[in-house]
């Protein structure tokens, strides 16, 4: 009973001098707020894009990739808020941040019943390199935070990354697509032949990434593919 209360106490003043802080403003959360001030989660950039059945992400992939859906929960623009909350992710250690944005999207997803036609998760996968260096894989954090919200199974081994790419982000869309043309193969064939995928990542840019990673797991055998991303970005 002392050791409770002693604890509680000790809770409480670490909270008191040491306030967690929201990931996007650094204002100080209440007791009721996780990662965002309600103030920020009400001002994430959302797309509202799975509202729509012929939206861009699907577009985008038109003739590259067959999918029967695909979305992406917010736009990411430079310095804007996306930018700054995935680079807090990626960059600073906060794997908090995907998974609760995750589960934010999941709850959307799953209210507007986007994902009635889903058996299982799969996020794209880092090189093994990079995840060690990283100490986790930020599209796996984001399909956790989304099988938390929908009961979903996630299929974490059912993609594997046999090279690492290095960074994408100065590569034009034919740069990237042939930079990771052969980066991705299944790695449990089994585990997805016959199921309806949905595949996570973080950021969609040129869709090359993804459209390799897309048909890996369609020549697996998987019976269709939708893409779900945590953001979209805009020019």
């Amino acid at each position: 009973m002392a050791f409770n209360f002693v604890k509680t106490a000790a809770n409480a003043l670490s909270g008191l001098f040491f306030p967690d802080l929201c990931a996007a403003c650094d204002r100080a959360l209440s007791g009721s707020e996780q990662v965002l001030c309600l103030h920020c989660l009400l001002n994430l950039p959302r797309t509202g894009l799975h509202r729509l059945p012929e939206n861009k992400v699907q577009r985008l992939f038109t003739g590259r990739l067959p999918l029967v859906r695909a979305t992406a929960f917010t736009y990411f623009t430079k310095d804007g808020m996306m930018q700054h909350l995935l680079h807090q992710l990626k960059y600073k250690g906060r794997a908090a941040t995907g998974s609760f944005l995750g589960n934010v999207f999941g709850q959307e997803l799953q209210a507007d019943g986007w994902l009635e036609a889903t058996d299982l998760l799969v996020p794209v996968p880092l090189h093994r390199q990079k995840a060690y260096r990283r100490g986790f894989n930020q599209a796996a954090l984001i399909a956790g935070g989304i099988a938390a919200a929908t009961s979903l199974p996630v299929a974490a081994n059912a993609l594997e990354r046999v090279r690492d790419t290095g960074s994408q982000t100065r590569k034009s869309r034919l740069e990237r697509l042939d930079n990771v043309a052969t980066v991705f193969r299944a790695g449990k064939a089994a585990q997805i032949r016959g199921k309806r995928l949905l595949l996570v990542d973080d950021v969609l840019t040129t869709g090359a990434t993804l459209e390799a990673a897309g048909l890996a797991l369609l020549e697996a055998g998987a019976a269709s593919l939708g893409i779900a991303t945590l953001a979209l970005a805009t020019d």
